[in-house]
C-alpha cells in the first residue's frame, strides 16, 4: 500500500501523535497544549519563551549612524575591559546601561513601561502585580546603585577605590571612512 499512513505487512501505521496519546496521555496533552500557546503566541505577537515568533530574527536591521559608549573610570583611570573577567565586564556595562536608562525615565524601570503600555491587560492583573517586584527595578533600587556597583568593581578588580566615574559619550559614527566623532560626554554616575 501507501508509502505513508499505508499498511506495512499487514499492519495499519499509526499518527505520532496517536501512538504518543496511548502510550503516555500525559505528554500527548503537553503536546497539545505546546502547540496550542505557540499558535496563540504567534497570531498575537507576543514573544515568551519557549514560545517564539517565527520571523522575529529576520526582520532588517539598520544600522545606526551613532553609538554610545560607557567609559568606567577608576581612580582616574579608564577600566580596562582586558583587566576584568568577560562576565564581569558584561554585568559592569549592561547594569549600568538599565541604571541610565531608568535614570532617564524619572526612575521608572523601562520594562515596567513597556509592559504596561504593550500587554496592559497583563500588567493591571492581579498575577503580574504579586511578581513584579521580582522583575523590575524601582526607584529605591536606583538609589542603591552606586553602592552595589562600587562593591563589584572592588569585587572584580580587588584595587582600593578612592573614586569611580562612568561617563555616556554619543560618537556618530562614520562607516565609509571609520570615523568617530564625539557629539557628547555626560557623567552619569561619580562615587567618591
Amino acid at each position: 500500500m501507501s508509502k505513508f499512513g499505508g499498511k506495512i505487512g499487514g499492519k495499519k501505521k499509526k499518527m505520532f501523535l496517536t501512538k504518543v496519546k496511548e502510550r503516555s496521555p500525559g505528554l500527548f496533552w503537553f503536546l497539545i497544549a505546546f502547540c496550542f500557546f505557540q499558535a496563540v503566541f504567534t497570531l498575537i505577537k507576543l514573544e515568551v519563551t519557549p514560545f517564539f515568533l517565527f520571523g522575529m530574527f529576520s526582520e532588517k536591521v539598520n544600522v545606526p549612524d551613532t553609538v554610545t559608549i560607557y567609559r568606567q573610570k577608576l581612580n582616574g583611570n579608564l577600566l580596562n575591559q582586558k583587566d576584568i573577567n568577560k562576565w564581569e565586564w558584561n554585568i559592569l556595562t549592561t547594569t549600568i546601561e538599565n541604571y541610565d536608562a531608568q535614570l532617564s525615565n524619572n526612575k521608572i524601570d523601562v520594562v515596567d513601561k513597556r509592559i504596561r503600555n504593550k500587554y496592559p491587560g497583563i500588567y493591571y492583573s492581579s498575577i503580574f502585580s504579586s511578581v513584579k517586584k521580582n522583575i523590575t527595578n524601582d526607584s529605591s533600587s536606583v538609589n542603591k546603585y552606586p553602592d552595589w556597583y562600587k562593591q563589584k568593581i572592588r569585587q572584580y578588580t580587588s584595587e582600593n577605590i578612592t573614586n569611580i566615574e562612568v561617563l555616556k559619550e554619543n560618537y556618530k559614527v562614520g562607516f565609509n571612512n571609520s570615523s568617530f566623532q564625539l557629539l557628547s560626554s555626560k557623567k552619569i554616575l561619580s562615587i567618591e
